[in-house]
């Protein structure tokens, strides 16, 4: 309950208010799982992506990481227990807190956390296929070589995202 009103908050931009959910629900959802492992966690996770979100969004990136961390160290022990889908929420939260480490100028931990992205991505999607998700991971990681003043592999992660990208919109025109 408290996690849908969070996100209706969000929406309506009163990141005061979203923020308040969620602690809420974060609360809830931890007392009910203590010293305990519940498919609850779940909820944890996503509580914590949210107020990772709330955060950046009110540019209090610090605060952000730190829900992005914990929302991926859930997702992690997840990994353990589920096979596939958690997967991608697993690369879900390593991109946020690339994002995230990019804003705070730790461009070499940015570059790092996204190259691990764009694998896990393309592992995912399987390297035979294109997908929105590995398009946008190279152009993530792009932004950081340009960020780092390295145009050439910069160009690189570009020019592969972009024309993954064409060939999808290509793709959509046929069917």
């Amino acid at each position: 309950m408290y996690q849908a009103e969070g996100k209706r908050d969000i929406k309506r931009m009163d990141f005061k208010t979203a923020l308040k959910n969620f602690f809420k629900a974060y609360t809830i959802i931890k007392q009910e799982n203590q010293n305990e492992f519940k498919s609850d966690t779940y909820e944890l996770a996503k509580c914590c992506q949210h107020m990772g979100d709330v955060f950046f969004r009110m540019e209090n990136f610090k605060r952000s990481l730190t829900f992005y961390l914990r929302a991926y160290k859930i997702r992690q022990r997840l990994a353990a227990y589920f096979d596939g889908w958690i997967n991608f929420e697993l690369a879900d939260s390593l991109q946020a807190i690339s994002i995230v480490y990019n804003r705070l100028g730790d461009l070499r931990t940015a570059l790092k956390h996204s190259l691990k992205v764009l694998e896990m991505r393309k592992s995912l999607y399987d390297e035979r296929f294109d997908s929105m998700d590995v398009a946008l991971s190279y152009k993530n990681v792009a932004r950081i070589y340009f960020n780092l003043n390295d145009i050439v592999n910069g160009m690189k992660y570009f020019r592969s995202g972009l024309e993954m990208k064409r060939r999808l919109e290509q793709n959509e025109l046929i069917l």
